[in-house]
């Protein structure tokens, strides 16, 4: 396998942060925040999960999402080349 293919497949899991920060900044155009969830987890005991999200906890979805997508990035670039890397060197 050439490094240039070793760099594109290296890359693919940076399309999962990267779908998230997409969906997040689409949901955020499509509806208002605050936005509020609620299910029911454990009902013979009234336990919920109830999640919350405001201006600053959106932002921060953002931020994580949009880091963690250019921390893949840089990371298959980084470690393209390194002859330790045995993450696709099967083949």
């Amino acid at each position: 396998m050439t490094e240039n293919n070793r760099a594109r497949l290296s890359a693919w899991p940076a399309i999962i942060p990267a779908l998230l920060f997409a969906a997040l900044l689409f949901a955020l155009a499509a509806t208002p925040l605050p936005w509020r969830f609620n299910q029911p987890w454990i009902p013979s005991l009234g336990v919920e999960l109830n999640v919350y999200v405001d201006g600053l906890s959106a932002q921060f979805l953002l931020l994580i999402t949009g880091i963690g997508t250019m921390v893949f990035v840089y990371g298959s670039g980084y470690l393209t080349g390194d002859p330790g890397n045995v993450a696709y060197s099967c083949c």
